[in-house]
C-alpha cells in the first residue's frame, strides 16, 4: 500500500506517504526479483496458485503515479491499481491526477483504476445516505470516464464496519481493500483485504521484514 512518489528528498521528509522515487525503484525492483511471476493485480491476486502473491495499489490519485511510478512499472512488467477520489482529480489541485491522466492511467499502462470515495470521508461518521452517495457517485464518474467497469475499492483512512462493507457490496464492489496491517488469506473476506503499508521512512531491510511477517505489530494495534 503507497500513496506517493517524489524525486525530492525535502518533499518526502515531511510526508510519511510520500516515498523517494529511489528508494521506491531499490523496493519494487528487490520485489520482483524477490517474487518473479507472483505480483498480479489486485483484482486477480485471488486467482495465483503461489502460497505468495503481491499486488501493489496506490491511494488518493497524485500525478506522480503517472509520471514517476507508471513508467517504472511498466518498465518492469509490473501491474498496479490506483485507488481515486473523484473530487481531488477534479479540483485543479496540481498534486493531483486530471481526469485525463487518469484516463492516461487506465489506457496505456497496466492499471487499474478503483475507487477511493467522492471526497475522502470517514465513511462511518457518514450517515447511510451520504455514505452510499460517495461509494456511487465515484464509481459511475470514473466508469464513465475511462469506459471500463470500477469494481475495486479502498476505504478512506481505511475507516470501515459492517454497515459500511455491506453498502460497499451493494455498489457494486466485488474487492475492497483496508488499512488493517496483515496478510490476507484465500479465506480472507474480499471487502475487507489487509494490507502492508509502505512508508518513506522503510529501509529495504524494513521492507523485507514487511514482506516477510516480521515487522507486524501493527496487527495488534
Amino acid at each position: 500500500m503507497y500513496h506517493s512518489v517524489s524525486h525530492s528528498n525535502n518533499e518526502a521528509k515531511n510526508n510519511m506517504y510520500i516515498l523517494n522515487s529511489r528508494r521506491f525503484a531499490e523496493q519494487i525492483e528487490f520485489l520482483k526479483n524477490y517474487s518473479t511471476n507472483h505480483i498480479f493485480p489486485l483484482k486477480e491476486i485471488f486467482s495465483s496458485k503461489s502460497k505468495m502473491s503481491f499486488a501493489f495499489t496506490f491511494d488518493d490519485g497524485y500525478k506522480d503515479n503517472l509520471s514517476i511510478v507508471a513508467p517504472l512499472m511498466k518498465k518492469l512488467d509490473i501491474p498496479f491499481t490506483v485507488f481515486i477520489t473523484t473530487d481531488y482529480v477534479q479540483s485543479n489541485d496540481k498534486r493531483y491526477l486530471t481526469p485525463e491522466e487518469v484516463k492516461e492511467l487506465s489506457h496505456d499502462f497496466e492499471v487499474d483504476i478503483g475507487s477511493h470515495t467522492k471526497s475522502h470521508p470517514r465513511l462511518t461518521a457518514c450517515n447511510t445516505k451520504d455514505a452510499r452517495k460517495e461509494l456511487i457517485y465515484s464509481k459511475k464518474w470514473l466508469e464513465d470516464l475511462i469506459g471500463k467497469e470500477v469494481d475495486t475499492f479502498s476505504y478512506p483512512h481505511g475507516d470501515v464496519d459492517y454497515r459500511i462493507r455491506e453498502l460497499v457490496s451493494d455498489a457494486g464492489y466485488k474487492i475492497a481493500r483496508t488499512s488493517l496491517f496483515n496478510y490476507c488469506s484465500f479465506s480472507q473476506d474480499r471487502l475487507l483485504l489487509n494490507s502492508m503499508e509502505i512508508w518513506n521512512s522503510d529501509s529495504l531491510k524494513d521492507f523485507t521484514n514487511k514482506i516477510d511477517g516480521h515487522w507486524d505489530w501493527l496487527r495488534w494495534t
